[in-house]
């Protein structure tokens, strides 16, 4: 007697790569039963029934979560410093994982990204009073580039996520389907060390 069929689906697997299945056999060869009577024999021979089949299961696909690889979550420049650049900062930028969510990854049907750089400890509509070229990530080369504002010093924190979207403009992010949108926040901290003027 079946009573119940436990399932774990493989990881980042769904119906745009193929279908998931299983195959099963039942049989009636329990001693109790599954005899026929043999007329040449004159008695009971064992007689089993096999049914096989097979199950196939189409895995609806879910919003993998974003990712993206930050280098350090601390810079450090002096004040009245120039225009900062830091080539290849962030890498592995992907709208899901880069090994199982083909889906999304894919370059001409797949999730566009954005990223969000915000400031943690001071309000963003004061961000042009710290820094005449605020933080910004290239999401083709990972490159960061800032410049802080003249005559100001001090540490500035920025959370860092990066966001999945659908080319028609639409967001998969119900989270009772297991759908991610957002990578997980990452903290970057702009230190600016004072200079004798």
């Amino acid at each position: 007697q079946l009573i119940g069929l436990n399932y774990t689906p493989p990881t980042d697997f769904n119906s745009t790569l193929g279908v998931d299945f299983f195959e099963y056999r039942v049989a009636d060869n329990n001693v109790a039963g599954g005899e026929t009577y043999d007329l040449a024999n004159q008695g009971l021979i064992e007689d089993p029934q096999v049914f096989d089949n097979r199950v196939e299961l189409r895995l609806n696909p879910v919003n993998d979560r974003p990712e993206i690889n930050l280098i350090t979550n601390r810079i450090t420049v002096p004040e009245d410093s120039s225009l900062y650049r830091l080539e290849r900062y962030a890498s592995n930028i992907n709208a899901g994982p880069q090994g199982s969510a083909f889906d999304e990854n894919d370059p001409t049907t797949g999730q566009l990204l954005d990223l969000s750089i915000e400031p943690l400890d001071f309000a963003a509509e004061e961000l042009n009073e710290y820094f005449a070229v605020p933080p910004q990530i290239n999401l083709q080369n990972g490159q960061l580039q800032f410049q802080p504002a003249s005559n100001v010093f001090g540490d500035f924190e920025f959370e860092i996520t990066l966001k999945d979207r659908n080319r028609d403009g639409s967001v998969d992010n119900d989270t009772l389907r297991g759908e991610l949108n957002e990578s997980i926040p990452q903290t970057l901290t702009i230190s600016v060390r004072p200079i004798n003027d």
